[in-house]
């Protein structure tokens, strides 16, 4: 049998995904900034992009990516929704969201995970084949 959640549980939980994307915005951010020096200080004028330099733009790329799943999670419910015709239907729309937002953080969790995996094999495959 199918529960239908109460509304202190939707608001919960869209409260709880607002911190923990938040939470994860700051780790992308730092990531993103740290990867930006990375590539700045290998980059040498008028030299073509090498493997490690390209390695760092695509991940850069998918921070900035992740970034942007971190924001839409972040957004408050637009104005054009609290014209909807009840408060049930008000609700509905917030229970689909708190659902969506839901999927959006485990994704942008797990890319999370990958990019950053990603960039220590990177940091270390650089200064053990190239020193």
């Amino acid at each position: 049998m199918h529960k239908h959640p109460s509304r202190s549980g939707v608001f919960r939980l869209i409260d709880v995904l607002n911190d923990k994307s938040s939470n994860l915005l700051q780790h992308v951010s730092i990531m993103t900034a740290i990867l930006s020096v990375f590539f700045i200080t290998s980059r040498k004028a008028n030299e073509p992009l090498n493997a490690f330099q390209i390695i760092l733009l695509v991940e850069i790329v998918a921070y900035l990516v992740i970034a942007l799943g971190c924001i839409r999670m972040s957004w408050i419910t637009s104005p054009k929704h609290s014209s909807l015709r009840s408060e049930k239907d008000f609700f509905e729309f917030l229970c689909r969201v708190g659902f969506y937002r839901r999927k959006i953080h485990k994704m942008c969790v797990r890319a999370t995970w990958l990019v950053t995996a990603l960039f220590i094999i990177t940091i270390a495959w650089r200064y053990t084949l190239f020193d």
